[in-house]
């Protein structure tokens, strides 16, 4: 019943900690602004086509951000595919028609639910193709700049974010950090998009202007401006607008940031979130992970069922002051002239800001760990005195036992003393009488050799006879550790019964025995054993003392068992007992004799089980008690030991 309970309450156990977990992840959906979208039964398909190569960050920043979007705000399963384009590398006519067949071959396979644009070379490869790839697949555009959005004429069923670029912002910015500066060097490219852009960075500096002395490094070939670069003095406030290609007519990513940065000697502004992190100061720019969120937005928006053309056609994402923290420490800078509100960025984070969730888990299991190791310390140390305690319990217990067990065998040899002197007093009387017949024929004049040489054998018999009698009350009033030897049993129970010869004589009881010939031997201590036959015995005797003298019988029996043990069955004739008296005999202190201790059963119970063997009592069918030793043969004893 217990168990069943047990087990009853495990599982309410189980069932609620399900429920909290269900409700955990609820909680975690909502905390997540989760959309409870469900699954489709197909992936929705998302195409992201990118102009450039995937080495740009920028391209790896948008997409990446797109991702983590889609994923945080719908449980639905996407399949996000794409194409880099590489326009900038590989240009004309022939790379153009080799990109739509593969393209072709794509969506009529797998036909995207969206398809997403993103950088101006895309935009404008999507638009003059559309009708070709995607007439009915609808397309959302990202990472182009305003100008770009004009030039190619997208149209209004395509919406999309269009790039922040704030020049007026970032040329503050600059101003803030060189409040002296005199001289403003702007830097552009050569193409025709770098024309347009020039003009609309030059329309937004206007104002500015006539502050400084301007110097406009436009068109030049790659290592010319580099050179130029390099030769500008500290005080400078160098403006580097997005260059889609140099002098050298090659379109050039990251590296023009990197190169001018580290040939400059004085720091370098963009509002082009594309040279951010790979040299230049900063400037007032929007981001590119921004912005992969916002166009995630307006494709879930459209997979969702949105008509495209509701969608805002240019979404613009506000600019912020960002700056490179490395540049400022670079050309000496502190973020107390910064404007406030200004993003740091880029800093060398510390351990403890890097790890500080690892390192905080770290210390939390090793003090687990050092928690686990000082309980089990403690529970081993606890262990320890414990078996320290059971060990010296026992062995006061054992020399306890010991002692009560030699004081068991004292008492029934003190109670046997009449029998034992009456059975030393024949051979002594023998040997006096011999001596004394010995004396006589010395004396006489005849001299008969072999009569003397019969008494004096006569002596020396008895004289063994007394002697046997002697040492074996020694070894039984002996005291020490066991001592294991190979034993016959049938010869323990002749010698004992030897012992008790004079007992029997006096109480008028006749011995029957059946000792099986040849009986295999055990391995045991002949002192203990002998002391379980004494008393078993003893009391088998006692048992008789009221029945009558014809029918006082002890039956001795021993034989072999089918399990390979030796026994020896030990009957009375007396009343027997009750099975509730029965079952209480081998219980310490219970006894049916008066004045007796009740121990006497219950070490010769611990003597036979420490041998590996059985003792049992029970009624016989035809009155009295039939006390059982069994005892392995010598081979089992060993193996068992």
């Amino acid at each position: 019943m217990a168990n069943f309970l047990l087990e009853l309450k495990r599982r309410a156990i189980y069932r609620v900690a399900a429920a909290c977990a269900v409700v955990a992840w609820l909680l975690l959906l909502l905390a997540n602004n989760v959309s409870p979208v469900l699954a489709a039964e197909s992936p929705r398909r998302v195409f992201l086509l990118q102009g450039q190569s995937s080495s740009e960050a920028a391209i790896q920043a948008t997409a990446e951000s797109f991702r983590q979007r889609l994923k945080k705000r719908s449980s639905e399963d996407f399949e996000i595919d794409g194409n880099f384009l590489h326009l900038g590398r590989f240009q004309g006519a022939e790379n153009e028609n080799l990109l739509l067949q593969l393209l072709s071959a794509k969506f009529a396979k797998a036909k995207p639910d969206v398809i997403v644009a993103i950088g101006p070379e895309a935009v404008d490869f999507m638009i003059r193709h559309r009708d070709e790839l995607a007439l009915r697949i609808p397309v959302v555009y990202c990472c182009t700049p305003l100008l770009t959005t004009d030039a190619v004429g997208i149209p209004p069923d395509i919406p999309g974010v269009v790039n922040t670029s704030d020049w007026a912002g970032t040329l503050a910015l600059a101003q803030h950090l060189q409040p002296n500066a005199k001289t403003l060097v702007i830097i552009e490219g050569a193409t025709g998009i770098d024309g347009r852009r020039d003009q609309e960075v030059l329309k937004a500096l206007q104002p500015f202007l006539q502050k400084y002395e301007v110097k406009r490094l436009t068109g030049l070939p790659y290592n010319e401006l580099v050179k130029q670069v390099s030769l500008l003095p500290r005080d400078s406030i160098v403006l580097l607008s997005r260059i889609f290609g140099d002098g050298d007519r090659r379109s050039r990513g990251l590296e023009i940031g990197e190169d001018l940065s580290n040939a400059s000697n004085a720091p370098i502004y963009s509002a082009s979130a594309t040279y951010f992190g790979s040299g230049i100061i900063g400037g007032s720019m929007d981001s590119f992970a921004g912005q992969g969120d916002a166009v995630a937005d307006l494709a879930l928006d459209i997979i969702l069922g949105r008509n495209p053309s509701t969608l805002p056609h240019k979404t613009e994402l506000p600019a912020q002051y960002r700056v490179d923290v490395r540049q400022l420490e670079r050309f000496g800078f502190t973020e107390a002239s910064l404007p406030p509100g200004t993003s740091v960025e880029f800093r060398q984070l510390t351990l403890w800001e890097q790890y500080r969730v690892t390192i905080i888990l770290v210390l939390v299991a090793f003090a687990m760990l050092l928690s686990i190791i000082a309980l089990l310390l403690l529970e081993m140390r606890k262990r320890r005195e414990a078996e320290e305690a059971r060990r010296i319990a026992e062995a006061e217990t054992d020399l306890k036992r010991k002692e009560l067990t030699h004081l068991m065998r004292v008492t029934a040899l003190g109670e046997l003393s009449g029998g034992i002197a009456h059975e030393l007093g024949q051979p002594l009387t023998s040997i006096l009488a011999n001596a004394q017949a010995a004396q006589a024929l010395l004396a006489s004049t005849n001299h008969d050799k072999e009569e003397i040489t019969e008494i004096l054998e006569d002596i020396v018999q008895e004289d063994r006879r007394a002697g046997e009698i002697i040492c074996h009350l020694r070894r039984l009033l002996r005291t020490g550790e066991r001592q294991s030897a190979l034993l016959n049993l049938n010869g323990l129970i002749t010698s004992t019964l030897g012992l008790l010869h004079s007992e029997l004589m006096n109480r008028k009881i006749k011995v029957e025995t059946h000792l099986k010939f040849d009986l295999p031997p055990i391995s045991g201590d002949a002192v203990q054993l002998q002391q379980v036959l004494l008393n078993l015995m003893m009391n088998a005797m006692e048992a008789m003392a009221s029945t009558m003298d014809s029918k006082r019988v002890l039956d001795m029996h021993t034989q072999t068992t089918a399990n390979g043990c030796v026994e020896v069955s030990i009957r009375d004739r007396g009343p027997g007992m009750s099975p509730d008296e029965l079952g209480k005999l081998f219980q310490p202190f219970f006894t049916t004799k008066n004045g007796g201790l009740g121990l006497g059963l219950s070490i010769c119970l611990t003597i036979v089980t420490s041998h590996h063997g059985r003792l049992t009592l029970s009624n016989a069918s035809g009155g009295g008690i039939i006390a059982t030793v069994s005892l392995p043969v010598a081979v089992q004893m060993e193996e068992a030991s």
